[in-house]
């Protein structure tokens, strides 16, 4: 029985409250650290598993982008424009592939310096830290604007929101490339519950676009804002793990509003 159950202590007659007491106080702080480790077991499952689908699909473009040219005839013409677009899919994948490396590596930086046992991050933290690592050109970063109204503690897996942050982020600069009036936006309120929102004036798409999105990441869709499918779905999924979600609002040609919502703490 007692191997079991792992009982902590054996308590013997007569029973003292102080004692009691201090052995209570003892199995809570044990517990708190079972679960403290639990959940960080958890977020590094959740966070292998989001870079493993999020790195897949870039990688394999590259790699099928590379075959297509390593197989053309000796003599084949190629013009300037497709060499471009070539070069343009390698690059734009590349560049995704490293801005998820950069985020998680600053992730963990984060959380590793942290002397508190699962302190978390706030919300306006996990932003600036998105911003100072994702490789950013100078335009890119100038479109980009932060209103922080009230902050909060992201507690719960902060490693696996900010890999959420930079999927979004990602999916908003692709749905903004090419507009001479590109805008994007993060937020962060807890007037009804905590929440970041990140928000473009790009593309947008239809509802019938999102619900795919969000739901059936293989169906292939030309308004959609993102070429990894499975990024919203593993987003959704990390959201939904610790009690939070992901809504997200957007029309053609009217931009798009994603929002994670947040536990109450």
């Amino acid at each position: 029985s007692i191997n079991s159950v792992e009982i902590l202590r054996i308590l013997e007659k007569p029973l003292g409250l102080m004692e009691i007491r201090r052995v209570l106080r003892m199995a809570s702080a044990l517990a708190r650290e079972r679960n403290a480790k639990q959940q960080k077991l958890m977020a590094i499952d959740e966070t292998l598993a989001f870079l493993a689908h999020e790195l897949n699909a870039p990688l394999e473009t590259i790699g099928f982008v590379a075959h297509e040219m390593q197989n053309l005839e000796p003599n084949t013409e190629v013009s300037r424009v497709e060499l471009n677009n070539f070069a343009t899919s390698v690059a734009n994948n590349a560049h995704y592939c490293l801005s998820v490396l950069n985020t998680f590596v600053a992730s963990i930086r984060n959380s590793s310096t942290s002397s508190v046992e699962g302190t978390g991050s706030t919300a306006q933290q996990l932003i600036a830290s998105l911003l100072a690592t994702y490789p950013l050109s100078l335009l890119e970063r100038g479109m980009i604007q932060v209103e922080v109204r009230d902050d909060f503690l992201v507690r719960t897996m902060p490693n696996c929101v900010a890999l959420v942050l930079s999927s979004v982020l990602s999916n908003a600069l692709h749905a903004v490339q090419g507009r001479a009036d590109a805008k994007i936006s993060f937020g962060v309120t807890v007037e009804e519950q905590p929440q970041i929102f990140i928000t473009d004036n790009g593309i947008g798409m239809s509802q019938d676009a999102l619900h795919r999105l969000l739901n059936d990441p293989t169906a292939p869709n030309a308004e959609s804002q993102s070429s990894h499918g499975w990024g919203m779905i593993f987003c959704k999924r990390v959201m939904q793990s610790f009690g939070g979600g992901i809504v997200i609002w957007s029309e053609p040609n009217r931009g798009t509003t994603v929002t994670l919502n947040f536990p109450a703490n």
